[in-house]
């Protein structure tokens, strides 16, 4: 059984590239896969990615949430077969949220 432990934030502690390369350095590319995870969030793109990674797996894929999976570390915890949630855990799910900044500039001669 591999291990990976995705632990901060996703984007930032954890990128794509990271997670990659944690993935590439497992011999046995058809192993079942335990995943760690304790993140509040992050990055939308990189968690996307992480999660398409998580599908591609080849193995049996189980992600364990030991403290919290909030924002897109939901999507990364429910992106395995199976997903456990540890005693004292928190899965968050929110609707997206976007901003969007909007600058007028008028003539006022």
């Amino acid at each position: 059984m591999a291990k990976i432990n995705i632990y901060g934030e996703i984007g930032t502690t954890i990128t794509a590239s990271s997670f990659s390369k944690e993935l590439s350095n497992i011999k046995n590319k058809s192993e079942d896969l335990d995943i760690y995870l304790d993140s509040e969030g992050g990055s939308v793109t990189t968690g996307w990615a992480i999660s398409n990674m998580i599908k591609r797996w080849k193995g049996k894929t189980r992600v364990i949430v030991d403290g919290i999976a909030a924002s897109i570390a939901s999507l990364i915890a429910i992106s395995a077969n199976q997903t456990d949630m540890t005693e004292g855990s928190l899965l968050f799910i929110h609707d997206p949220y976007i901003t969007a900044k909007l600058t007028v500039y008028r003539d006022w001669e």
